[in-house]
């Protein structure tokens, strides 16, 4: 069977309808363009890589995981947002794929799971 990634392919995990989703996409691009929602990107993956780190550094509270949970989504949506503008849905999902595959067979030859 194919795992569909649950980021692209499956979007029934949102409350919105997905057309809806893609103009509020449509409408964010005009509004700010791709250099300011690129720099947003990199803002939001600068946040979750903090929440990481105070993770990995042990606070592991009910709270810093809810921070953790809500950069995840911060991060998702300008992601699903690049994704959106650049029209990249058929490359990100080879990519994962590929990648997903590659992990398998990493286990596989360590011995892993």
């Amino acid at each position: 069977s194919v795992f569909v990634y649950p980021r692209t392919g499956n979007k029934s995990r949102w409350k919105m309808k997905e057309e809806t989703i893609y103009i509020l996409f449509a409408k964010a691009h005009k509004k700010w363009g791709v250099q300011s929602q690129l720099v947003k990107g990199v803002e939001e993956c600068a946040e979750l890589q903090k929440e990481i780190c105070k993770i990995y550094f042990g606070d592991t509270s009910l709270e810093r995981q809810q921070k953790l949970a809500e950069e995840i989504a911060d991060v998702e949506l300008m992601c699903d947002q690049l994704e959106y503008m650049f029209g990249l849905a058929a490359s990100i999902q080879a990519y994962r794929t590929e990648k997903l595959d590659r992990l398998a067979e990493l286990l596989k030859k360590s011995g892993g799971a």
